[in-house]
C-alpha cells in the first residue's frame, strides 16, 4: 500500500475570521465593553487578550546638542485581563539599549488599571517610584512596569515614550506574543535620507500596509552656506509607512520549535544607506562598525598565547606531527581531555587563558578559544565562529550587537573541508558541535574585521539502526539478540548518559521493557568517537490465545507519544538535523506454529519527496523479516508541512501499536 501525503498550504482563514465587537479595537480609550468582556471567543484558553497596541516612529533633533537625531517611539497598549493565570501578564517590560557613548531612555510613562466598581469605571495609576531597572548586561537593561490593583477582568493603558540615538538601529515590532491580539499597529515617519530594507518574519500575514512620501516633513539647521543659502533651515521629505495586523493568535510553542524569539510574527529593518545633506553616502549593508568595536574589544580574534606557552601546554609528539589534520585533531583531542568545562558561558565576559591553564578549567568560550590559539599557534589557521543558541533564539542578521551571541566555537579548513570544533565537551567528535548550536547561521570572525555569516550544518548524519533477532519456542518463550548503532545526535545524547552515570543507563534501558529481563549488555565505543554501539540479550514469555500468539515486533520504538498536537502551527517544524532510522526485526519459529498474519506492507510519502516512512515484512521458511525505514531529509520544514508531519508522525505511533505479527499453533 502507498500513500502520498499532501501538503496543505494552510490560510489561516479561521484566525482572521474572527471579530469582537465587544471589545474597543478602535483606539486606547478604554470603554464599558473593554471591562465587561470576560473572554475571547477565537481562543477559549487566553488568559488574557490585547485589545489595541500602537507605536509610532518619527524622528526628532535636539538643537541644543549637536544637532543629534533622535528616534522617537510613542508606545500605547491595552490590555485585558481574563483569568487568574492572566494576571502576570500585566507585568510590562520595557527593553532598552546602552553603548558607552549613549543610551536609550524613557519618557512620560503612564500606567492605568482600570476597574468597573457599581457599574463606575475607576482608575488606579501607577507609582512611579514603583518602576524598577533591571540590568541584564552590558548594553541591555528593561524597565519594568508592574500595573497596581489589577484584577481578573481589569484593563490597563500603557503609555510611554523610548527616545533612541542610535540611528542604525531602527527597533522593529513584535506583533504576535504568548497572548491573542485583537489589534497591533506599527507606524514610521522616517526622513528619505534613511534608506531601509524592511523584513517581514513568521507566518501570519499582514491586514493591512502602505508607505508613502510626506513632503518637507523634518527640518535640520542648515549649516552648508551653499545650500540653500538664505534659509536658516533644510526640509527633508519622509517616507510615512504603516503596518497592521488584527485577530493575532497566540504563539503556543510544541515539539520541534526553536525559541520564541525565533518563531513570532514581527517586523525588522536594515539600514542599507544614509544620505547626509551634503550629498555623501554611507553604505550600511556590510558595515557594522560597532560590531566591529565590540569585537575588537572583546579580545575574541586576538591571540593570547605565545609560542613557548603552547610549547608548554601541547606535548612535543604532537607539535612534530607533520600532517595538519592529524595534527589538528590531536590538539583538539587534547584539549578536551585535559580542560574541563565549568558550565558557565558568556563570550563578552572578560577572560585570562592563562587561568584557564592554571586551573584545567574554563566556560566554553574560554576552552575554545584555548584551542583557536594553540591550533594558530601550531600553523593550523583557525577562526572564532559565534552564534545564538537554539534557546536563545536566532540573531538578526539586521540589527545587532556582540549580546545577542551566546557560544563561541573554533572553525578550521583542512584538506578543503570545514571543521567547526567545540573542544568543552568531551563526547563530541572533531568536526562535531552541540545539539543547542544548530540555530542555522552564525558569524565567522577574522582579526581585520572581514566578518561574515556562515551557514550551520551538521558534518556527520545522524542514524540509528536496531537489529533484533528474536526466537520462540513451543512453549511461547522469547529469547533474542538486538544490537543498536547510532551516529551523530543520538549517539552523542546516549553517550553522554552513559559515560556519565552507567548504572543510571542500564537501569533506563531496564526500565523500557516491562515484563522483560534484559542480560550481557554491552557498550563498544569511546566518549569522542562519533558512533555508539551497544548489545544486549532479551527475554520474556508471551500468551497464548485460542492458540494463537501475538507479537509485536516493535520491542523498541521511535516515538513514544504523539509530539505534535496543536491544530495549526504558524511557524517551522525544525527537527535541527535530517534524521535516518533503520529498524530490522527477524522472528524464528519451529515447526510448532504457522504464520496466521504479518503486518502489512506500507509507503509513506511527504511532500516533495522530503521524507519517507516504509514498512515490508514477508515471511521466508521458519522466518519473518521485518524492516522499519524512517527518514526526514530536511532539517526545517515550513509551517504548510506542518500537517502533513503531524499525520506522518501520527501514522508512525499506528504503525508501532498496530503492526502485529500472528502466529497460530499447529494441532499435533
Amino acid at each position: 500500500m502507498t500513500r502520498k501525503l499532501i501538503k496543505i498550504l494552510t490560510l489561516f482563514i479561521s484566525l482572521c475570521g474572527f471579530s469582537q465587537e465587544y471589545y474597543n479595537t478602535q483606539g486606547y480609550d478604554v470603554t464599558y465593553e473593554d471591562l465587561k468582556g470576560s473572554s475571547y471567543e477565537a481562543d477559549s484558553e487566553a488568559n488574557a487578550l490585547i485589545i489595541y497596541e500602537s507605536v509610532q516612529v518619527s524622528t526628532d533633533i535636539d538643537f541644543e546638542f549637536k544637532d543629534r537625531i533622535y528616534f522617537i517611539r510613542k508606545v500605547i497598549r491595552k490590555i485585558k485581563i481574563l483569568n487568574e493565570s492572566g494576571l502576570s501578564n500585566a507585568i510590562h517590560y520595557i527593553s532598552l539599549y546602552n553603548n558607552e557613548l549613549a543610551s536609550e531612555k524613557v519618557e512620560n510613562i503612564r500606567v492605568i488599571t482600570h476597574n468597573m466598581e457599581n457599574n463606575e469605571i475607576i482608575e488606579t495609576k501607577l507609582n512611579k517610584d514603583l518602576i524598577k531597572n533591571e540590568k541584564h548586561n552590558k548594553h541591555r537593561s528593561s524597565l519594568i512596569l508592574n500595573p497596581q490593583n489589577v484584577k481578573i477582568g481589569s484593563v490597563i493603558t500603557y503609555n510611554y515614550t523610548i527616545k533612541s540615538p542610535f540611528l542604525t538601529h531602527l527597533n522593529g515590532w513584535q506583533f504576535q506574543e504568548d497572548i491573542p491580539k485583537l489589534y497591533s499597529k506599527l507606524e514610521l515617519s522616517i526622513p528619505e535620507n534613511f534608506e531601509y530594507d524592511v523584513k517581514i518574519y513568521g507566518d501570519i500575514y499582514l491586514t493591512d500596509s502602505n508607505t508613502l512620501i510626506k513632503p518637507k516633513c523634518f527640518a535640520i539647521q542648515n549649516t552648508i552656506p551653499t545650500v540653500l543659502a538664505n534659509s536658516p533651515y533644510l526640509y527633508i521629505d519622509c517616507f510615512d509607512s504603516y503596518y497592521i495586523m488584527k485577530n493575532i493568535p497566540a504563539f503556543k510553542e510544541e515539539a520541534y520549535t526553536l525559541s520564541k524569539r525565533s518563531s513570532v510574527a514581527r517586523i525588522e529593518f536594515e539600514l542599507k544607506q544614509f544620505t547626509s545633506v551634503s550629498g555623501k553616502v554611507t553604505d550600511y549593508t556590510k558595515f557594522h562598525k560597532d560590531f566591529d568595536d565590540e569585537v575588537i574589544q572583546s579580545k575574541i580574534t586576538g591571540r593570547q598565547l605565545t609560542q613557548s606557552q603552547v610549547n608548554k601546554i601541547l606535548p612535543d609528539k604532537i607539535l612534530s606531527e607533520t600532517n595538519k589534520l592529524i595534527k589538528a585533531k590531536e590538539i583538539y583531542n587534547f584539549i578536551q581531555k585535559n580542560y574541563n568545562c565549568n558550565g558557565v558561558n558568556n563570550i563578552v565576559e572578560d577572560f585570562s587563558l592563562n587561568n584557564v591553564i592554571d586551573n584545567k578549567s574554563g566556560n566554553a568560550q574560554s576552552i575554545n578559544l584555548l584551542l583557536l590559539n594553540a591550533l594558530n599557534e601550531a600553523d593550523i589557521k583557525a577562526k572564532p565562529v559565534i552564534l545564538s543558541t537554539r534557546d536563545n533564539g536566532l540573531v538578526s542578521k539586521i540589527n545587532f550587537d556582540l549580546s545577542d551571541f551566546n557560544y563561541l566555537l573554533a572553525e578550521v579548513e583542512l584538506n578543503k573541508k570545514t571543521y567547526l570544533l567545540d573542544a568543552s565537551n568531551p563526547y563530541l567528535a572533531f568536526g562535531e558541535i552541540p545539539f543547542k548550536c544548530l540555530n542555522q547561521y552564525g558569524m565567522g570572525l577574522n582579526s581585520k574585521n572581514n566578518n561574515e555569516w556562515i551557514d550551520i550544518d551538521p558534518l556527520f548524519t545522524t542514524n540509528q539502526l536496531y537489529n533484533l533477532e528474536i526466537n520462540i519456542d513451543k512453549d511461547q518463550n522469547v529469547k533474542g539478540t538486538v544490537a543498536c548503532k547510532k551516529t551523530g545526535y543520538h549517539a552523542l545524547n546516549s553517550k553522554q548518559n552513559y559515560f556519565n552515570d552507567e548504572p543510571s543507563y542500564f537501569k533506563n534501558l531496564t526500565e523500557s521493557f516491562p515484563d522483560k529481563t534484559i542480560s550481557d549488555f554491552a557498550v563498544s565505543t569511546l566518549k569522542e568517537d562519533v558512533n555508539l554501539k551497544e548489545t544486549y540479550n532479551i527475554t520474556y514469555t508471551v500468551q497464548t490465545d485460542n492458540n494463537t500468539v501475538t507479537i509485536n515486533p516493535f520491542l523498541i520504538k521511535y516515538l513514544d507519544d504523539i509530539p505534535l498536537k496543536s491544530e495549526n502551527r504558524i511557524y517551522p517544524i525544525n527537527f535541527g538535523f535530517k534524521d535516518n532510522y533503520l529498524y530490522m526485526f527477524q522472528l524464528n519459529f519451529n515447526d510448532s506454529y504457522s504464520i496466521k498474519q504479518i503486518p502489512e506492507k506500507l509507503i509513506l510519502e511527504l511532500p516533495d519527496k522530503s521524507g519517507t516512512m516504509v514498512l515490508s515484512s514477508k515471511v521466508i521458511g521458519n522466518s519473518v523479516n521485518l524492516i522499519f525505514k524512517i527518514n526526514f531529509n530536511q532539517a526545517i520544514y515550513q509551517p504548510d508541512y506542518y500537517q502533513s508531519i503531524k499525520e506522518f508522525l501520527n501514522e508512525l505511533i499506528r504503525i508501532q501499536e498496530n503492526s502485529n505479527i500472528i502466529l497460530e499453533r499447529k494441532q499435533l
